[in-house]
């Protein structure tokens, strides 16, 4: 009973790493979406969703990349992620 939820958790690993190869069979903007190299790729992406506690996606997403929430500012947000919708500077965003 103890091994059921590895199995499904590599089950669901692989059907994850399987959409990854072709997910602009899963995206909005097949031209657009997930068609440059970047720091979360498609199958990051799919995998944090996935896993999303009871926080919202900006505080998952911080977590995910290690951040400190209670240390973390706006403007140092604004250095991390600069072509975040929080950026009012963004610039060559697409």
């Amino acid at each position: 009973m103890t091994k059921y939820p590895n199995i499904v958790m590599e089950n669901l690993s692989s059907l994850i790493s399987e959409m990854a190869e072709n997910p602009m069979l899963f995206v909005k903007h097949p031209n657009k979406d997930f068609t440059r190299d970047r720091k979360l790729p498609f199958e990051t992406v799919v995998k944090l969703l996935i896993s999303k506690g009871g926080n919202s996606i900006y505080k998952e997403l911080l977590e995910s990349q290690n951040y400190d929430l209670n240390i973390i500012s706006p403007l140092t947000l604004q250095c991390l992620l600069p072509c975040s919708p929080w950026n009012s500077r963004r610039n060559n965003c697409s």
